[in-house]
């Protein structure tokens, strides 16, 4: 049964992707030079020609509505879904490639799945480092994942390698839509999840504009690795 809050999302997601729909179609007929979208048209990855920019769209948002902590509850944004897997498949038309779309072409919510799998993959960066976090920010050891929300910036998904022209191109033309779903969400802290790029920044400015009572801390992609950035340097964070 779906919540007063998973309503609101749904919605809001319902018109979101009208949104990106009617973004490419005005990017086809004026096909604007300045856009952040020619990275996706005319840009050196091949891989990116291949998504459907009109319908591609990973949903995402509170985790377990039950088990939201309203007063502490952490929201954590990272960059975008990684669909790198269906990018190098051998696909022949382009623009075919949709994210976090299962077998049956219902839309998932990945960070969701996971988490509320019986048994978590800890070995996981992304996962185990999101979790320390929680613990760090709350003093609550093994930290439950399923208190906490999670979001993308760009719903439309990328490679391996965030390209952060396309992220920072997205986040100004529909950031009315990522404060509106912080906003549903309403959360009491936000770690935001995307290293130093740029324009992390920005989105610091416009979370304060809309709530300059939410605590925000910086960190690097949970997935990130070099030699010696163990868990407890991750954790360290970064200046925003």
């Amino acid at each position: 049964m779906k919540t007063k809050m998973q309503d609101q999302l749904s919605e809001h997601f319902m018109n979101w992707i009208k949104q990106q729909r009617e973004e490419i179609e005005e990017y086809e007929s004026n096909n604007d030079s300045n856009s952040y979208l020619k990275e996706y048209y005319d840009g050196k990855s091949e891989k990116l020609k291949k998504i459907n920019l009109s319908e591609s769209f990973t949903i995402d948002g509170i985790v377990n509505e039950e088990e939201w902590d309203g007063n502490n509850g952490i929201l954590f944004i990272l960059k975008e879904a990684n669909i790198d897997g269906k990018l190098k498949g051998n696909i022949i038309d382009n623009k075919s490639v949709c994210a976090d779309i299962n077998e049956d072409g219902a839309k998932t919510f990945w960070f969701q799945e996971e988490v509320n799998k019986s048994k978590i993959n800890w070995r996981r960066n992304i996962l185990r480092r999101l979790r320390k976090i929680g613990e760090d920010l709350t003093g609550e050891k093994e930290f439950s994942l399923k208190k906490t929300a999670y979001m993308n910036i760009n719903k439309r998904g990328g490679e391996a390698s965030a390209n952060v022209d396309i992220i920072g191109g997205y986040l100004k033309k529909y950031k009315e839509n990522i404060l509106k779903e912080i906003e549903i969400i309403n959360p009491k802290i936000i770690a935001i999840c995307c290293g130093t790029d740029s324009y992390v920044s920005e989105l610091v400015s416009y979370i304060h504009e809309l709530n300059k009572d939410i605590s925000i801390r910086c960190y690097n992609h949970p997935a990130a690795w070099r030699k010696g950035f163990t868990d407890k340097k991750y954790l360290e964070g970064i200046n925003s």
